[in-house]
């Protein structure tokens, strides 16, 4: 809830730039669906279920956020440690130099 939260508050903080974020929550598996209320504290956000061989994503540490590009890379990723602050440096420096999106 905390890294969602995070990057609802950055996303929101970026202005006029915030339309060309797209949250995603994805989800591992059916026991780990988020729940109505959270969705509802996150409107606009996708709310997606990996299927059983998630290919490309099982290597990943679970309950994190990831910075993935238009084209689908992986460009980021934070632990719980990350400030909103570092992600917002990040977003703005990335949205600065982006050519897509």
């Amino acid at each position: 809830e905390a890294a969602l939260f995070k990057a609802r508050q950055t996303r929101l903080a970026l202005g006029r730039d915030a339309p060309r974020i797209h949250r995603v929550y994805l989800e591992a598996s059916p026991a780990a669906h988020p729940g109505e209320r959270l969705i509802r504290e996150h409107p606009g956000m996708t709310v997606a279920r990996l299927g059983a061989n998630p290919a490309g994503f099982a290597a990943l540490p679970t309950q994190q956020l990831y910075l993935v590009d238009p084209m689908g890379n992986l460009v980021l990723g934070y632990d719980d440690s990350a400030t909103a602050k570092g992600l917002m440096k990040d977003l703005k420096r990335l949205l600065k130099v982006s050519k897509v999106g």
